[in-house]
């Protein structure tokens, strides 16, 4: 969900928080009322007046028309709907049974459509499994990065595409290659690590030679999806790929690893590295209002700082992670002596984004904007047994363990 007009929810400050604390005294938060659908493999009928919660350790999680909390394993899911979401059910019945490759366009808007985490890993999942099923093994890898990224669930290494390399163009695979370095700096399991060191190197001798010998327009860092410009897929201006697209025999990444592998100690591009393949990944750092900036500021303790580059971002924040620039406003606005503002921003990443180890973060610092400024020890309290129960629900660890921290400073 775009991020839309955040001064203006200030008004609604007591009315959010109010929400939150009602969340906190049931012992959860429902954040959507929403009908969602659900498709099975080998049936053609939805499981409809469903909720889909989470996805997480290989199943999905959801509650079906009776309330009942239900799982099935990802595998077995071909097709899910959410009613915050059209634009998913759209590119679906493009798709079909037989996922036909003019879907692509219209599955691509719904990433960026996307309002959630969960939306995100969910499309995100099924662009990795429509790629696979073309061969397009490097537009696979480059979604399929994204997501180990932005998780510490272990379970996300069996997406890894295993087949060879096609012979994509320039543009997708520096996207890939640019991903999984992202990734790689991104996620703390040592799993994800290892599955994602092992694209990095499957990938990097293409991405060198194509870089060597690309001569077209430079490309911008995040500015295409499955190497189809962003801008063209909102303009509705992109075309779904030739059917001819996928090569009949892939020879060139069998041919490409060949030279690189000759002067072998040449690792997956770390950001020390000063030869082609670590500018990618400084390029986040030059822009003085990217989340890894805004989190420097944070670090650093300059705070009026990074108050004014979020401000600046809530004008237009592009395609970041909200959940995680949301705790960063929230932050900076409590560093600055607003709790009443930073409370909304901590409310709602909770609200919208509860699987998200952010929404923990923000749930804690409710907690502690409850004790220290609104003189709430019992609400603040049950916030951070609401924090604590999230982060262990959803396996974020350093959130649990913070909240178990801070829980007697606030039990007093």
């Amino acid at each position: 969900m775009r991020f839309v007009q955040v001064k203006s929810q200030i008004s609604n400050l007591r009315f959010q928080m109010l929400v939150v604390v009602w969340a906190a005294l049931i012992g959860g938060f429902d954040s959507s009322v929403f009908a969602d659908a659900i498709t099975f493999t080998g049936s053609s009928i939805s499981l409809r007046d469903c909720r889909i919660q989470a996805l997480q350790g290989g199943q999905v999680f959801y509650t079906d028309s009776r309330g009942q909390r239900q799982r099935r394993a990802i595998e077995e899911v071909r097709a899910m709907a959410f009613d915050d979401l059209p634009a998913l059910e759209a590119a679906e019945k493009t798709l079909g049974a037989n996922d036909n490759p003019d879907g692509l366009i219209p599955l691509l808007g719904a990433l960026l459509d996307s309002k959630t985490e969960l939306h995100k890993q969910w499309v995100r999942y099924r662009l990795v499994r429509f790629h696979e099923g073309r061969g397009e093994t490097v537009q696979a890898m480059s979604h399929a990065a994204s997501i180990m990224g932005g998780s510490d669930d272990p379970s996300w290494k069996s997406i890894e595409p295993a087949a060879a390399l096609n012979q994509a163009e320039f543009a997708a695979v520096k996207e890939a290659y640019d991903n999984v370095q992202a990734a790689l700096r991104q996620t703390r399991h040592a799993e994800l690590k290892a599955t994602l060191e092992r694209m990095s190197k499957k990938l990097q001798p293409l991405h060198d030679q194509l870089a060597r010998e690309h001569t077209g327009p430079a490309t911008v860092l995040g500015g295409t999806l499955s190497g189809i410009s962003i801008q063209a897929i909102r303009s509705g201006e992109a075309e779904a790929p030739k059917s001819n697209a996928v090569p009949e025999v892939p020879t060139q990444p069998e041919r490409a690893p060949a030279k690189p592998q000759a002067s072998p100690p040449t690792p997956p591009a770390p950001p020390a590295q000063s030869t082609t393949p670590t500018k990618p990944p400084e390029a986040p750092t030059t822009d003085a209002s990217s989340s890894q900036a805004i989190d420097s500021l944070l670090e650093k303790s300059r705070n009026a700082d990074a108050l004014a580059r979020c401000e600046a971002v809530a004008k237009e924040p592009g395609d970041r992670d909200l959940a995680h620039f949301l705790h960063q406003y929230g932050l900076a606005l409590a560093r600055n002596g607003k709790p009443d503002d930073a409370a909304v921003m901590f409310t709602r990443c909770a609200a919208i984004y509860p699987a998200s180890e952010d929404a923990c973060h923000c749930l804690i610092q409710l907690a502690i904007i409850h004790r220290d400024a609104f003189k709430q020890p019992d609400t603040a309290r049950r916030l951070m047994e609401l924090a604590q129960a999230r982060a262990k629900e959803h396996n974020h660890a350093a959130a649990a363990m913070q909240a178990a921290e801070l829980m007697p400073s606030v039990a007093k």
